[in-house]
């Protein structure tokens, strides 16, 4: 029994039965403030990517969100629901140029940089006969409960071109020093 349970483990523990892998594709963070963030030349062997982010806004307000290779035109749509303190709010944006995927408090609160969390996901990123899907999980604490904010964004891109690059905007506020942003891939 021991030696089936340290089996299992050992498995588990190499990646063979837990799951998919994650790998890194890259990390970038801001060492000056930024208007944007970028990844290009995407990796085509991913079949889905996941970003991870920590925004820090040079000022208060601006929303992160995300366009996909170079496409600003009204293409997306997305969808929210988030908790700012005891208030719970949801709503749309269609035939909008780029996807939410955090709220609106990113930034300095009374002097203080607050970081801003996220956890982004796009479904069949390569697939070249389907529209992107994206699911956005974040969340900010604040010095007063009644301002932090936890939520959650759908969007999606009407494009059945395959990702090969992503831009990161803070809503015409710039990335502070110490934003950052990974990208991960799922084969």
């Amino acid at each position: 029994m021991s030696f089936m349970l340290l089996g299992i483990l050992n498995s588990q523990a190499a990646g063979g039965a837990g799951g998919p892998a994650y790998d890194l594709i890259e990390t970038v963070e801001a060492t000056s403030p930024v208007s944007s963030i970028s990844f290009s030349g995407i990796p085509s062997d991913y079949k889905h990517l996941e970003i991870r982010y920590l925004a820090v806004g040079s000022s208060d307000g601006g929303i992160p969100n995300m366009y996909f290779n170079g496409d600003t035109a009204s293409n997306y749509s997305s969808h929210v629901m988030t908790t700012i303190g005891t208030t719970r709010t949801a709503g749309s944006n269609t035939n909008d140029n780029k996807i939410n995927i955090g709220g609106y408090n990113v930034g300095n609160e009374n002097s203080l940089t607050l970081p801003f969390l996220g956890v982004v996901s796009i479904t069949d990123a390569n697939s070249t006969t389907k529209y992107k899907t994206s699911r956005a999980f974040y969340g900010i604490t604040e010095s007063t409960a009644s301002n932090s904010e936890v939520g959650f964004w759908s969007g999606n891109w009407r494009s059945t071109s395959a990702i090969t690059s992503i831009n990161f905007g803070l809503g015409g506020i710039n990335w502070a020093v110490g934003a950052r942003i990974s990208l991960y891939g799922v084969k």
